[in-house]
């Protein structure tokens, strides 16, 4: 297999784990003692790549990604799985791999319950059997998705809890029942109150981190749910996150599933569903908060939705953080629109509390330095010299030609020989003089072309700097797409201190 790897591939699915067959270990018992029979596996280096919970209606699962990519290295020569749906149940995809991809990196392809090795179809695809099994994994993939489907809305409209987690307040008991979580629950009812006191998203959070209240990551972390990132939570609770609690009428006992759906088979997004199609079932789970109370609350809680059609972005949205605490900073809309860092409005010890900036401020010094740097770009380029990469270019095609008229010259050398105009010493001797005269210009080639190359690169960049300067002079002002093309993020410090991460790393330089 000309020392290319073996590569075991292994999946699993939620749904696979209920068969003992199709477990992990069950698979690589298969795999393996499959293996050992070949002759090739005493020789060669083994690789073992598992995707456990992921689909196979799609090949987007990173041992599979990683598996693709050491093909089209030219590093695997074989490809061993247990069956067809093991590696895919897309039927066009896999089809695509084992006819196209596969055969032109001669990569070999054994699925070992379903009897098929790619070495015994070297002209053809495998046939009807193959392609019914293509079918049949599909078909089963999405059958399977329909019933996993229609099992969880039945479920749903039973009241049953169908979701991994509980809202927090709530925890699940070992009948997956909602129960009240009360140290939680408390913290709830805290906040419910206030809102119906008066007080604002902003007001509450400040009570919140005076009580030094843990914010529902941190909860869960304290809880042993660790994989909550609550480095820079502080107690300090986010605005969005007291009105998710407010307006949520699940505390008032209300069950409420199906806000949600996935996009398609296979997939691991999900998009919102119309209200009308959620289940909802009134005290089906005690209640934290009075539905008179919950009722009163949403009568005094204002919300400010904009029609979509007159949304409108915002060149910075999504790129101003806080220098300090590097958290995301708010657009404040108003008659001047500022940013400003609220996750710290409430700690006036930190450097950033109450950190603001105007948007027309920020816009402005930004697309100050965007024109400085184009004003750079234009005056280098007057000064540029492109005679060095014209000359090397000359120099390379003069090389190659020397290359050619000696190798030609070689060729006529061992034709006098073979026509005995000349004799095996004479051969000798000249062959001898011109591989060193050939080794010279050739390693003369390879440096020009090297030095050609980084000349070509040099050129590529200045012309890329050229049409984003070019970009920047056409503009009065800061727009979306100079920002998309070259702001990743821009950081703000105290003083109006700014400081901006590019897209293009040497775009300032």
């Amino acid at each position: 297999m000309e020392n290319r790897a073996i590569a075991m591939y292994i999946r699993l699915s939620v749904e696979d784990s209920k068969t003992d067959s199709l477990s992990i270990e069950g698979q690589r018992k298969i795999i393996t003692k499959h293996l050992k029979a070949l002759p090739e596996y005493a020789y060669s280096e083994v690789l073992e790549l598992v995707d456990n919970g992921y689909s196979g209606t799609n090949f987007e699962r990173p041992a599979m990604t990683e598996l693709i990519d050491l093909v089209n290295q030219n590093k695997v020569a074989c490809i061993i799985v247990k069956d067809f749906s093991r590696f895919g149940r897309n039927m066009l995809q896999t089809g695509y791999f084992l006819e196209k991809v596969f055969p032109l990196f001669e990569t070999r392809f054994i699925a070992v319950t379903d009897n098929y090795d790619s070495e015994n179809y070297r002209y053809n695809s495998g046939g009807l059997d193959v392609t019914f099994k293509y079918l049949i994994s599909e078909y089963y993939s999405k059958d399977l998705s329909v019933k996993s489907k229609s099992a969880r809305h039945a479920k749903m409209k039973r009241g049953e809890y169908v979701s991994t987690n509980a809202m927090y307040g709530y925890k699940l008991d070992k009948e997956r029942k909602l129960v009240v979580d009360e140290p939680a629950a408390e913290n709830v009812r805290m906040i419910f109150s206030l809102a119906l006191d008066g007080k604002s998203a902003s007001e509450i959070k400040a009570i919140l981190y005076q009580h030094k209240t843990p914010t529902p990551a941190e909860y869960k972390a304290l809880n042993g749910k660790k994989h909550y990132d609550i480095s820079r939570c502080n107690n300090i609770w986010n605005s969005s996150s007291i009105l998710r609690i407010l307006y949520d009428e699940r505390y008032t006992g209300t069950y409420i599933m199906g806000k949600t759906e996935v996009k398609s088979v296979g997939s691991r997004g999900v998009k919102h569903t119309d209200e009308s199609k959620w289940y909802k079932i009134p005290n089906a789970h005690p209640a934290i908060i009075d539905k008179a109370d919950f009722d009163k609350l949403q009568e005094m809680l204002l919300r400010f939705q904009c029609p979509k059609d007159k949304k409108k972005q915002f060149p910075l949205m999504g790129k101003i953080f806080c220098g300090c605490c590097e958290h995301a900073m708010q657009r404040i809309a108003k008659k001047t629109p500022v940013f400003r860092c609220r996750y710290t409005d409430v700690i006036q010890d930190f450097s950033c509390y109450n950190l603001s900036i105007t948007e027309q401020e920020i816009s402005n010094i930004i697309f100050q330095i965007l024109r400085k740097q184009a004003e750079v770009i234009f005056a280098l380029n007057e000064v540029t010299d492109t005679a060095p990469l014209e000359f090397t270019l000359k120099q390379q095609d003069l090389y190659a030609k020397q290359i050619a008229d000696m190798k030609a010259l070689k060729t006529r050398l061992y034709e006098q020989l073979m026509m005995k105009e000349i004799s095996l010493d004479e051969y000798k001797q000249c062959k001898d003089n011109i591989d060193v005269k050939l080794t010279l210009i050739t390693n003369s080639y390879n440096n020009t072309t090297q030095r050609n190359d980084q000349l070509l690169h040099t050129q590529e960049e200045k012309e890329k700097r050229l049409s984003v300067a070019n970009k920047i002079t056409v503009q009065k002002s800061l727009t979306k797409e100079l920002v998309d093309l070259l702001i990743d993020k821009v950081s703000v410090f105290p003083n109006n201190q700014i400081e901006i991460a590019w897209k293009i790393k040497d775009f300032i330089s």
